[in-house]
């Protein structure tokens, strides 16, 4: 199906988008965008993307229905909404995920009132603004992830994984 997109083991990392025309009002996402169809969105890195609008890593939007799971998303900044990830007229199920340093005005995740989030199983820590604005869940975590040599603005794969303690 010409629908169906799948975002599988990739980096993305220090991307940026700025909206100038528009008036601001773009689905400009600072890692990707998903609007319409089908989506799978797993064991992906989105490490300090920045937008100037919504989703500093994802918009997923467009009557979408999209499963985020696997992900590490670190880091990533959006000046307007959402962090990481802006959830607009889409379904999405977002589990297994690490979000950790997210920041904006609003919340790491957000989720428009069109939409319709199922997070679960995911670990939020050191998020600006609480960690979203739809439920996290009632199995997910809220403690230091322990990444091996965590350090920000280095985007090497290695900083991304879990240290043996990690929870």
């Amino acid at each position: 199906d010409p629908s169906d997109l799948q975002v599988l083991g990739s980096k993305f990392c220090q991307n940026s988008t700025h909206v100038i025309a528009l008036g601001g009002q773009g689905l400009i996402g600072g890692g990707g965008i998903v609007e319409d169809g089908t989506a799978t969105i797993a064991n992906n890195v989105f490490f300090e993307n920045w937008t100037s609008t919504k989703g500093g890593a994802l918009v997923l939007d467009g009557q979408a229905i999209v499963e985020v799971s696997n992900n590490h998303f670190v880091g990533n900044i959006s000046t307007d909404m959402a962090g990481a990830i802006f959830l607009g007229d889409v379904t999405a199920n977002i589990f297994n995920d690490l979000f950790l340093d997210n920041s904006s005005p609003n919340s790491p995740v957000l989720l428009d009132d069109q939409g319709q989030a199922t997070p679960n199983f995911n670990l939020w820590w050191l998020n600006t603004v609480g960690d979203a604005n739809v439920a996290t869940g009632a199995n997910s975590l809220f403690t230091d992830p322990l990444l091996v040599n965590y350090v920000p603005g280095d985007c090497a794969a290695g900083n991304m994984l879990p240290t043996p303690y990690s929870p």
